[in-house]
């Protein structure tokens, strides 16, 4: 039986699916910047709470729910889509990532080239495995797709080893 996903489509189902151990711990060293505001919030709003008012503790509680939301969406983000990446560029470190947007029929075949993060040195050519999300519209801009459109309109890969440490996974060549 298929697990349910919270912040994912339950509805949709991916040819390739990531199939690897979340680690939020290796996950916030490659965010530390949302976690560390979110730290920084929370930690304010408990100060707030004993300093002036108990009603401080409901955004406590709303910024600890919104936290596990964040770190359940991450995690889930890693059960999608799974891809190859190759980095083409070592100044700025840039990954490319190939995919088909088809929603089954048709070929919409796309390469999307992000920033990669990594505290090992990567050598132009290795591959890297990534998960990828796909949606229907475009969350950066008013543009809006169809849902009766045979494609997706965008996809968010992200490196595998972002979520584990777990080097097999990560790197397949180099």
């Amino acid at each position: 039986m298929k697990k349910k996903k919270f912040t994912l489509d339950n509805s949709i189902s991916v040819s390739n699916p990531g199939v690897l151990n979340f680690k939020p711990m290796v996950w916030v060293q490659h965010d530390l910047e949302t976690v560390s505001a979110f730290v920084a919030a929370l930690l304010l709003f408990v100060v707030l709470g004993f300093t002036y008012s108990y009603k401080w503790f409901l955004v406590v509680l709303c910024m600890v729910l919104a936290s596990i939301y964040y770190f359940v969406r991450a995690s889930e983000h890693f059960s999608a889509d799974s891809n190859l990446g190759v980095i083409i560029s070592n100044k700025p470190l840039l990954l490319a990532v190939y995919t088909g947007l088809t929603k089954g029929y048709g070929s919409y075949r796309v390469i999307k080239i992000i920033e990669f993060k990594s505290k090992k040195r990567v050598r132009v050519g290795a591959e890297i495995g990534t998960v990828s999300t796909y949606s229907r519209d475009d969350k950066d801009s008013f543009l809006y797709s169809n849902e009766d459109v045979p494609y997706w309109f965008n996809f968010y890969p992200l490196p595998v080893t972002y979520a584990t440490d777990d080097v097999s996974l990560g790197f397949s060549r180099e």
